[in-house]
């Protein structure tokens, strides 16, 4: 969705990280996605990333936490597949209240979905909530 928000926003985003862990070559992240020189959250993000089944040099964009994944995989010239899961219709919580910068109770929408290399290996597992419009 990386290339669609910045083709809507008109500017590159980059990630606010609000908690990471990482068990083994799994690493998990929940971000807001910003668009550079604004503090305005345009998603809310959720991932887990199987860092093996990239290049030493991508792993290492990811961990260094500032761009998201579609962006490095452009960059990375990274042939990928989205599959959606599933479309989400959800109410806001506490946190993602606090991501969204939202009060009170909203529904929202989203969508999970899954990166695919070209062996058919799943790079990320993502779930993607907009903020209203």
């Amino acid at each position: 969705m990386t290339s669609t928000l910045e083709n809507f926003y008109d500017g590159r985003i980059r990630l606010q990280i609000v908690g990471r862990d990482r068990q083994g070559s799994d690493y998990f992240r929940e971000v807001a996605l910003l668009v550079d020189g604004s503090r305005k959250p345009v998603e809310f993000g959720a991932i887990k990333i199987n860092l093996d089944l990239f290049s030493d040099s991508a792993q290492e964009t990811i961990l260094e936490e500032h761009w998201p994944l579609g962006r490095i995989l452009k960059e990375s010239k990274i042939e990928f597949s989205s599959q959606p899961r599933g479309f989400l219709r959800i109410a806001s919580d506490k946190l993602i209240n606090e991501v969204l910068h939202l009060t009170g109770a909203h529904l929202l929408f989203g969508r999970r979905n899954t990166l695919w290399n070209r062996a058919g290996q799943a790079l990320a597992e993502i779930v993607e909530i907009l903020p209203p419009a």
